[in-house]
């Protein structure tokens, strides 16, 4: 054992053979860091190749992209500048191979390219969408008319289920067409419900209006619109035209505002004649002294004449033609005084006979409910009104107007007179 220890030390020790050692040791040390920066080498190498084909994957779907926008939106005016970008990239990715530069150009156009993709399919969506929730409501609005339609509402549902599932431009139009179609379906059928409808009301409708002409023309009112409108009225009109159902709807609403226009012209005018006939009776009623000359404000009932003057201070101030007590129920004679005055009343009475009647002003003088006041539903006043079952049940019915001119006037405890 000692002799081999001793030998190999006497091998490594010469000097020759040390120098041979390390030259070969060096050679082996040279060798394996050959190795290695090859190694590393041909990685860099893969690397660049993947890469590569990671920018040809890219660049085909940029150019199926740009495919299915101009399939969606043949006349994007972002087209021409995508294809323009992506040729360029295409030559100079066979130029340089790879480059940094041309990863961030090919990400840059991808992106452009999916943002208006995306964008022309938000329109395509929203427009169907719309089309589905209208079509939706035109099936309620025909429910309302009493109208049920199953096998629509089942292509509706078809047409959601696709919607649901669409990806490409041309499914997306398909449904858009199928959905259009069936909106347009629907709208013809509420087109046909309504303008029956219009015919039916407006029939109806024409009856009161021409009353209300005729009605007009007696007071001097002519209404030119609303009797044009009358006359030139066709309710014979196919029912599944739109052009007609919206030519009815306009003359409905002019009829619907010419009829409230005319009525009110015709109670604005009656009422002018009313006062201007109260006015005019006052004028043809004769001053006459008092028949109780009693100082202040006083009131005389005239039976004879059925007429009502007032007084102050022994000057006739005003007179006017009322309505006392029919046959039967005479109104009081005496000298009486207004009680209380009372706005807004309802006059009653269970029997002998039996009544319920409002009145705006309301002034009694007797505590057995003989008063003044006015009865809008009367329209003559003045002698021999009172006569056989025209006249009241003892008060004294006057216009408004004049009982509206005494309840201002007269204070609490103004003497009445009647005789």
């Amino acid at each position: 054992m000692e002799s081999q220890t001793t030998t190999s030390n006497r091998l490594f020790s010469h000097p020759l053979r040390q120098t041979v050692l390390t030259i070969v040791m060096l050679l082996v040390i040279m060798t394996v860091s050959s190795w290695g920066f090859l190694l590393l080498e041909n990685n860099q190498v893969f690397a660049r190749f993947s890469l590569a084909g990671d920018l040809a994957s890219t660049e085909k779907q940029i150019s199926r992209d740009i495919d299915s926008l101009e399939d969606f939106d043949a006349t994007n005016v972002q087209l021409p500048q995508f294809k323009t970008r992506l040729e360029e990239f295409s030559v100079n990715r066979n130029k340089t191979f790879y480059s940094d530069q041309l990863f961030e150009e090919v990400q840059a156009l991808f992106q452009d390219v999916n943002t208006a993709l995306d964008e022309q399919q938000s329109k395509w969506f929203n427009r169907i969408d719309d089309t589905i929730s209208q079509t939706k409501t035109k099936f309620e609005e025909l429910k309302n008319y009493g109208v049920s339609l199953p096998m629509k509402e089942e292509e509706l549902a078809m047409v959601e289920r696709r919607f649901s599932t669409a990806a490409t431009a041309e499914d997306f139009r398909l449904i858009d067409t199928l959905s259009q179609q069936l909106s347009s379906f629907l709208q013809d059928q509420i087109n046909v419900k309504k303008m029956i409808y219009l015919q039916s009301h407006l029939k109806e409708e024409l009856s009161s209006i021409q009353s209300l002409l005729d009605e007009g023309k007696k007071l001097g009112i002519e209404n030119k619109d609303l009797s044009n409108a009358v006359a030139s009225l066709n309710l014979n009109q196919s029912a599944s035209s739109s052009a007609s159902l919206l030519q009815l709807e306009k003359y409905q609403e002019v009829l619907v505002d010419g009829k409230i226009q005319l009525k009110d012209s015709i109670e604005k005018k009656k009422k002018e004649q009313e006062e201007q006939k109260n006015r005019t009776n006052s004028n043809y009623i004769a001053i006459v002294p008092q028949h109780y000359p009693i100082g202040g404000k006083s009131i005389e009932v005239s039976l004879s004449e059925q007429v009502l003057r007032m007084y102050e201070n022994g000057e006739q101030i005003h007179a006017d033609f009322v309505v006392t007590g029919k046959n039967g129920w005479e109104t009081t004679p005496g000298v009486h005084h207004i009680l209380y005055k009372q706005l807004y009343k309802v006059l009653s009475m269970d029997k002998p006979v039996y009544y319920r009647i409002p009145v705006k002003y309301w002034m009694p003088f007797t505590t057995s409910g003989e008063g003044i006041h006015d009865l809008t539903s009367r329209w003559v006043f003045g002698p021999r009104a009172n006569r056989s079952w025209n006249g009241s049940h003892g008060c004294v019915n006057s216009p408004i107007a004049l009982a509206a001119l005494i309840f201002q006037w007269a204070e609490v405890g103004t003497p009445v007179v009647v005789f």
